[in-house]
């Protein structure tokens, strides 16, 4: 036995929204608008948010970098009411924060470390030129393998 059913949605829809005592559609369209209202709020905000967000950034940094640019080209810093010459209050500022006290032997073990540094360095630069050199005489058969010899000796 084959039952066959018909159901005809158009008339289950049209009866379900044109039934006065079944407030159906007004529900979903006041639904419908209090989500879209709620989704364009949310996404309005947002979009001023980070443009607001953007805006105060760039104007901060511009803001920041003109006074230490400031600083630095006066020397001087306003630390409370007074004017102080900025590398004694960078030390300060060192100071407070870390607790460490910079003296004359720290600037001097710095000065030295640096120079050491510095010396290793063009040592090194001026081997390794050299190295270059003596390769490059030696693939053009420019210098001779006697010479070549003394050379790595020393």
């Amino acid at each position: 036995m084959i039952l066959k059913v018909e159901i005809d949605l158009e008339d289950l829809t049209e009866d379900l929204f044109n039934d006065e005592n079944y407030r159906l559609k007004e529900g979903v369209i006041s639904s419908i608008r209090r989500q879209v209202e709620t989704d364009i709020k949310n996404n309005c905000r947002e979009q001023i948010e980070s443009q607001i967000r953007r805006l105060v950034e760039l104007k901060v940094g511009v803001l920041i970098r003109e006074t230490f640019l400031e600083w630095f080209k006066a020397g001087k810093i306003k630390s409370g009411s007074a004017e102080v010459p900025l590398e004694e209050y960078l030390l300060n500022y060192f100071t407070q924060q870390t607790g460490y006290t910079y003296t004359q032997t720290a600037k001097k073990y710095v000065e030295d470390f640096a120079k050491n540094f510095a010396k290793e360095l063009k040592e090194r630069y001026d081997l390794s030129f050299a190295a270059l050199v003596v390769r490059n005489l030696s693939e053009q058969k420019l210098l001779a393998d006697d010479k070549l010899k003394e050379l790595v000796k020393q």
